[in-house]
């Protein structure tokens, strides 16, 4: 008899779709259909259940739950790059969905499903929100400060733990990265559509000179395409991807974030695809393709800035002149920074708090820097919790890649994530990144990828 699985997978995801579909285009009251996808993933989970015969019911109540839960999930991987669409309290989509996916994974978890946290990450987290705790005393408003914070560990706790119980196979891990990609090259997409014919997108805005793409800020369409870009490439080179239309689909993903690093005008986003792409190439020795994709970045970027001159929008070069400018960003960037840091040899420990008031320095602009705005609001304890999840994403990774085979798919996507992990940091020297979805995502899926290998022994 087929598996109940067989049977809900298209429903399910055809109820996604029509409820999103509602929400979007007829615009009805949000809390109605995300009632609805709340209410219809809690019951199937329920029914999943009931349904299952006793003497097979732990184990195949664990998977069948797993796999509805998942489900949420993975669409909010899907819709992680597409910050323009927030239908309720200003979150956006692809929040409301890791919600839902956070509530079903309760679920399975009650049903004996298990997730897991690195070693290390709860301390971290547990610095991170004790330096948020002593920072809301210097804070004008405590409990913006203190909900501020709490994005950062919901980031980080909720996030990996999700992963890890839902993406219990690898290649349900290259799934979620293949739902990444995806989600990147439809927002680099949306971006070339609005310098060719405008904001004709719904919930898009018109641009001028610098593309958005699906994002509500130029910096974010930039980062979010050059942190995704990594993986778009191992994606694009893996032998475990069989069907053409698949491949092709990837391709033009990648293509898609190529012109969304592009179009947004980020130097910071530009410089973060170089990283993060040179960093993967060259530690696979694909030194060969580094060159022909080299080759292809060259003509494409000529062929961008013709239809950027032919629009009047913003080129690359015209963007690298702005920023070395007087009065450019570079100028107020390191100005700020001087600030921050006479701020912080004042008072080391406590911080200024996380409210949005709070970050800003005297100049008006808040640190673009990661961990210098982390300690600047947070103070040492934030900053030491922050610095040692880092280190712990990159040791499991480290270690994923020294115990799997090469040239395994693990080994090479541990490589993929670490490389687009790498790539949100170079990209947070230059912008306060810290509470970015798109960054945390590659972490997430490499920290899942230990309990997928284990769980498939591949």
């Amino acid at each position: 008899m087929p598996s109940l699985k067989a049977h809900l997978s298209w429903p399910l995801l055809t109820a996604a779709v029509a409820v999103a579909g509602g929400l979007l285009v007829v615009r009805t009251p949000p809390i109605l259909p995300l009632g609805l996808v709340l209410a219809s993933c809690l019951g199937i989970g329920a029914l999943v259940v009931s349904r299952q015969p006793e003497v097979a019911a732990p184990v195949r109540v664990r998977t069948e739950v797993t796999f509805v839960a998942s489900l949420p999930f993975l669409a909010g991987v899907l819709t992680v790059d597409q910050l323009n669409l927030r239908p309720f309290l200003n979150f956006t989509l692809s929040d409301w969905l890791f919600l839902v996916g956070c509530l079903t994974a309760l679920g399975a978890s009650a049903a004996g499903a298990r997730g897991t946290l690195a070693r290390g990450i709860p301390a971290a987290a547990g610095l991170f929100a004790t330096g948020a705790v002593l920072s809301s005393f210097s804070s004008a408003t405590p409990l913006d400060s203190l909900a501020t914070a709490g994005r950062f560990v919901v980031l980080t706790c909720a996030w990996f733990w999700l992963a890890s119980l839902i993406l219990t196979t690898t290649h349900r891990v290259s799934l979620a990265a293949l739902l990444w990609g995806l989600s990147a090259g439809v927002s680099g997409a949306v971006a070339f559509v609005q310098l060719r014919y405008g904001a004709i997108i719904p919930f898009t805005v018109a641009p001028t000179g610098r593309m958005l793409g699906t994002a509500q800020h130029v910096e974010d369409l930039g980062g979010s395409a050059g942190v995704a870009t990594p993986v778009l490439l191992w994606l694009a080179t893996t032998r475990s991807v069989h069907r053409p239309a698949v491949r092709a689909l990837i391709l033009v993903s990648l293509a898609g974030a190529f012109i969304g690093v592009i179009l947004s005008g980020s130097v910071t986003g530009m410089t973060t695809a170089l990283a993060g792409s040179a960093a993967y190439l060259l530690a696979k020795k694909k030194v060969s393709l580094l060159i022909a994709v080299a080759i292809a970045c060259a003509v494409g970027l000529y062929y961008i800035t013709h239809f950027q001159s032919k629009a009047g929008a913003y080129t690359p070069t015209t963007r690298f002149h702005q920023v070395q400018e007087r009065e450019g960003s570079l100028s107020t960037r390191f100005e700020t920074y001087r600030v921050a840091v006479r701020s912080i040899e004042s008072n080391p420990i406590a911080g200024r708090g996380f409210a949005t008031n709070d970050r800003k320095t005297v100049t008006g602009f808040e640190p673009h820097n990661a961990l210098l705005n982390v300690w600047y609001t947070g103070g040492a304890l934030a900053v030491l919790g922050l610095g040692l999840i880092i280190f712990v994403v990159f040791r499991h990774g480290w270690r994923l890649v020294a115990t799997s085979p090469r040239g395994s798919t693990e080994s090479d996507l541990a490589i993929a994530l670490m490389s687009a992990f790498g790539a949100y940091l170079v990209f947070g020297l230059a912008e306060p990144t810290v509470y970015s979805r798109f960054g945390w995502i590659p972490a997430a899926l490499l920290l899942a990828l230990r309990p997928a290998r284990t769980a498939t022994g591949r």
